[in-house]
């Protein structure tokens, strides 16, 4: 730069040296988010465009044995049909947002032939203005064939507890396979179904299959290469100054 000199400056440079792999690291990390969701989606929309098996035939292919030795990624999103009855007993699971709004998620249990019983996410109803009151949550349908995904998230097998009130239906803050079970003082088989949008009984029932889209992640991407861009530039600009700033700095 004419007119002027390097001027190394130790804390300006440890800063940077800090701070630029950091911000390249975070970059580099979104764009592999970008890629995973991508890859995830692509998945989901294979797996939901196949025919619903019944819930019974997965049970003979190993299900349950998988589930109890934490394979769960074979069944992630399994298109299912359950045969079965209602039974009175739901849960409502508060603070769940959808389109910019509060609500409930109704989570049900249906009583299969063989007396077993599953978990069932019915989908997102509105919450009344008042948190005193609840909603009203329309029956299930009277038919007895259901159509739903398995729904495996890792959270659903921690077992502490849900906060769930005394009455039914019963509000709680979150949920978990084996809280639910105990609130219901029956055992339920280790999974949970959500129920699709041709289901008679389905509610709200826009499933997102990733939490952020790619788009977005790549958009964070951009935003800590912009960053490690920028911080280079501050970096570069205030290590060279004035050769007679400089001069005078060495005669003092």
């Amino acid at each position: 730069m004419l007119g002027r000199a390097f001027q190394f400056e130790w804390r300006i440079a440890l800063m940077t040296a800090i701070l630029l792999p950091l911000f390249i690291a975070l970059g580099i990390w979104q764009t592999g988010r970008a890629q995973q969701n991508r890859e995830l989606i692509e998945v989901s929309a294979e797996k939901r465009n196949q025919v619903p098996v019944p819930f019974e035939h997965l049970l003979q292919q190993g299900l349950l044995q998988d589930m109890v030795e934490g394979h769960r990624d074979r069944w992630r999103l399994a298109q299912v049909e359950i045969r079965g009855k209602w039974l009175d007993q739901f849960f409502l699971l508060e603070n769940q947002i959808h389109n910019g709004k509060s609500g409930y998620f109704v989570i049900g249990v249906i009583r299969l032939s063989d007396g077993a019983h599953v978990l069932v996410n019915r989908g997102w109803i509105l919450a009344p203005a008042l948190r005193s009151e609840l909603p009203a949550a329309p029956a299930p349908s009277a038919t007895e064939i259901e159509f739903g995904e398995l729904y495996l998230a890792d959270f659903l097998y921690l077992s502490d507890g849900i906060f769930a009130e005394n009455h039914w239906p019963k509000r709680i803050g979150k949920m978990n396979i084996a809280g639910l079970s105990r609130e219901l003082g029956i055992d339920v088989i280790p999974v949970m179904v959500r129920l699709r949008e041709k289901s008679p009984s389905a509610l709200t029932v826009d499933w997102p299959v990733v939490n952020i889209a790619p788009e977005k992640n790549i958009a964070y991407a951009i935003q800590w290469f912009a960053m490690a861009v920028a911080l280079l530039a501050c970096y570069i600009a205030l290590s060279f100054r004035r050769k007679e700033a400089v001069e005078d700095k060495v005669k003092n």
